[in-house]
């Protein structure tokens, strides 16, 4: 009669331990989830700041000058911007052919988010 109850007991155990996994499970998913908007936002927006600038005409903007401002961009919003990277693709001294940024998202290091920009970009100020 008694070994009855501890085998109830140990199943008892099983589920509760078992529902505690699933939960944590789901946490993580729900962090991962949430990291992953986050950043794909402050990519979005540092994007279309970078765009800003080029089209101003300020000045012809590199990859470290991209690099800063997405970095300032992601600091404004409060998304960590460890190993983010920004890439510039010319085609004449007034118009950037390709605006690349990427950062590892950073509950899971192999994967990489990027965003990019899909036309040329003219500078207006500064050529015209």
């Amino acid at each position: 009669m008694r070994l009855e109850h501890e085998e109830g007991m140990l199943d008892v155990a099983m589920a509760v331990a078992s529902l505690c996994l699933l939960l944590a499970f789901g946490a993580y998913l729900f962090t991962l989830t949430a990291s992953a908007t986050r950043t794909q936002q402050a990519l979005s927006e540092a994007l279309r700041n970078i765009a800003r600038i080029i089209q101003r005409g300020h000045a012809p903007v590199g990859a470290v000058g991209a690099t800063s401002e997405a970095k300032a961009t992601f600091a404004a919003m409060g998304v960590p911007a460890a190993g983010l990277t920004a890439s510039v693709a010319m085609v004449a001294t007034c118009v950037a052919e390709r605006v690349e940024l990427s950062i590892p998202l950073p509950p899971l290091p192999g994967v990489v988010l990027s965003s990019a920009t899909t036309q040329p970009i003219s500078l207006t100020g500064a050529c015209a």
